[in-house]
C-alpha cells in the first residue's frame, strides 16, 4: 500500500513539470534563422541598344555586379545564348561594398534587319545564379 500512496506522489508532483513541456509555445524557443536576402545584384537587368548600325561591326555594354554582402564573392561564369554575344568579366574576389565588372560584346556583322534579344547568366561563388539581357535592332 505504501508503494501505491509513494507511486501516486511522484506521479501527481510530476505531471505538471510534463505539462509544461507538451504545452510548450513556439515563442519559448528561439526564432529560426531566416536565409539571407540575395547580396550579390547587378545594376540593371536588361540594356537596350536600341538601333545600332550593322557597319559598327560590334556594340558593347558593361553590367555591374554589386557585392553586398560581409566576405569577398567571385564571378565564376558567365554563360550566353549566342556565340553572337561575348562576355569577358572580373576574375578577382570582389570585396564587400565593391563591384566588379561584366563587359557584354555582341557581333553586328550580317545582322542587317533583325531585332536581336539575347541572355547572359551570372554564376557567382555564394551560389547566386543572375540573368540579364541585351536587346536591340540591327540596321
Amino acid at each position: 500500500m505504501k508503494k501505491m500512496i509513494l507511486l501516486a506522489a511522484i506521479a501527481l508532483l510530476g505531471a505538471p513539470a510534463f505539462s509544461l513541456v507538451a504545452n510548450a509555445t513556439p515563442q519559448d524557443t528561439p526564432p529560426a534563422k531566416t536565409p539571407p536576402a540575395k547580396a550579390v545584384t547587378v545594376d540593371r537587368l536588361v540594356h537596350d541598344f536600341g538601333t545600332v548600325q550593322e557597319s559598327a561591326g560590334t556594340v558593347k555594354t558593361t553590367f555591374y555586379v554589386i557585392n553586398n554582402t560581409d566576405e569577398p564573392v567571385m564571378i565564376l561564369n558567365v554563360r550566353t545564348t549566342c556565340g553572337c554575344t561575348v562576355p569577358t568579366w572580373t576574375k578577382t574576389p570582389i570585396e564587400p561594398g565593391k563591384k566588379g565588372a561584366i563587359d557584354v560584346v555582341f557581333t553586328t556583322a550580317d545582322r542587317a534587319g533583325q531585332q536581336f534579344s539575347k541572355d547572359i547568366t551570372i554564376i557567382t561563388s555564394n551560389n547566386q545564379t543572375l540573368k540579364v539581357s541585351i536587346s536591340g535592332t540591327v540596321e
